[in-house]
């Protein structure tokens, strides 16, 4: 089965959590993408999920780490930064041995490597030569959902998503794609997409996994400064008081222009909008608990999506 992912780390966390709960270890190997060390090292702790970096290239060093608590053994076939190649084969017999998962991020070597022949049980393949080079027999249907929220202030950017997003499922067939709760525009456009054209995909909005702030993981958090992110911490806070002002039926015209006042005097620079809708999208006829607060600030150069449910 194939399951596709808006993102590679959307893929690689929520496969990990899947496999994982609070107690259990990984082996992970020492040079992985970044934002891959970042997560297990700073973020899975939290959780109570262990992991041990090791020497991928020395089976005798994975082995010594297996424990009663390992679930995972997680590499890259070639690592990044320092293109360490691991052996999937053995370390699948280790993995098989041990009841383990062998989880493999292939992103460098897509073309030339399959590690599902060599014994790996999971394995993350990017496909942007095929899917750029791709024509879809289908013609991307229009919503006007792409107009509100973000397709105010980037009007080409949902057009652009659906056609790559199409020529993706072209070409994979997935059973079922995943997409972040956080962008949640892009998954009811993909899923209103999916079901116009009558594709076999299932399409899953997933939970927005924040860190212990409150802010949404983003590989736009990295180019904050650190008192840009103090002020981003802020957005999630204030967010979190509104649904019960907003639930007391009160002027919500009145509180969402005081809260984007509050934001500007914390540091905001601007703020594209902040608004209540329902959750398809629609305009508000009242507030029930289908309605979302929605999101979009800038900090600096650095542009912050984030909604939550009333």
């Amino acid at each position: 089965a194939a399951n596709v992912f808006s993102s590679g780390m959307g893929a690689i966390t929520s496969c990990i959590l899947q496999l994982c709960k609070s107690g259990d270890h990984i082996i992970s190997s020492r040079t992985v993408y970044g934002g891959t060390y970042a997560f297990l090292k700073n973020f899975t702790p939290q959780l109570g999920i262990e992991t041990d970096f090791v020497d991928i290239t020395s089976i005798d060093d994975i082995k010594k780490l297996i424990k009663p608590s390992t679930k995972i053994i997680y590499c890259e076939v070639s690592s990044n930064p320092l293109l360490e190649i691991a052996d999937i084969e053995s370390i699948s017999k280790i993995a098989k041995k041990n009841n383990l998962k062998l989880v493999v991020d292939n992103t460098f070597t897509p073309l030339s490597v399959s590690p599902t022949k060599n014994g790996a049980d999971i394995v993350f393949t990017p496909i942007q030569k095929q899917i750029l080079s791709h024509k879809t027999k289908h013609n991307c249907p229009q919503f006007a959902i792409e107009k509100r929220l973000c397709g105010k202030s980037r009007p080409n950017y949902f057009p652009g998503v659906k056609n790559i997003v199409l020529k993706l499922f072209d070409i994979v067939q997935p059973d079922a794609a995943f997409f972040g709760e956080k962008d949640y525009q892009q998954y009811l456009i993909i899923k209103k997409m999916t079901e116009s054209l009558k594709l076999n995909t299932r399409i899953i909005c997933v939970k927005t996994v924040r860190d212990r702030n409150g802010l949404p993981l983003s590989s736009r958090n990295n180019y904050l400064s650190g008192q840009e992110f103090k002020i981003a911490i802020k957005i999630n806070k204030l967010l979190k008081k509104l649904p019960p002002l907003i639930r007391t039926k009160l002027k919500i015209n009145k509180i969402l222009n005081h809260t984007k006042k509050v934001l500007i005097d914390h540091g905001v620079d601007k703020i594209d909008y902040l608004t209540v809708l329902n959750d398809d999208l629609s305009v508000r006829k009242k507030i029930s608990d289908k309605s979302r607060i929605f999101i979009a600030a800038k900090i600096g150069n650095t542009r912050l999506i984030d909604n939550i449910k009333i």
